[in-house]
């Protein structure tokens, strides 16, 4: 299975604790989406956006059904699983699963882009010291 990650699971720090295995990212970007900021956490969210818009992530491929059941796990309630197109920085594309803000958790998307570089300077240890990986 592909997934698009765009946030805390582009770290392979992060990856590898949460999914308890070793799927390297290729880079991808996903037209017709934003990576927004969520209000009072550090991590993002993927937001509708018009077409023009680019969420810049990493593909993930080959990645086990156990590794899912234990990402499904890891990103909660707040976001549902959905298949989307990706594009490649050779121009080809591929279908990708995504994790994107639900309904009922708009109300915490930011109108502020998140920062990759931001959060690796600010929050990713704190975030690792609180993300064991065990379902919650």
């Amino acid at each position: 299975m592909n997934l698009f990650v765009y946030g805390s699971l582009m770290f392979d720090v992060v990856w590898q604790r949460i999914a308890r295995t070793s799927n390297p990212g290729l880079p991808a970007t996903a037209h017709g989406w934003s990576v927004r900021s969520l209000q009072g956490v550090s991590y993002p969210g993927l937001v509708p956006a018009p077409h023009d818009s680019l969420a810049s992530g990493l593909l993930r491929t080959n990645v086990s059904p156990i590794a899912l059941a234990r990402l499904d796990a890891f990103e909660g309630h707040d976001y549902l699983r959905q298949l989307i197109t990706v594009t490649m920085p050779d121009r080809t594309t591929s279908s990708a699963w995504a994790w994107i803000v639900s309904p009922a958790a708009m109300h915490l998307v930011l109108p502020d882009p998140w920062d990759a570089d931001l959060f690796a300077r600010d929050s990713l240890t704190d975030f690792l010291r609180n993300s064991t990986g065990d379902p919650p």
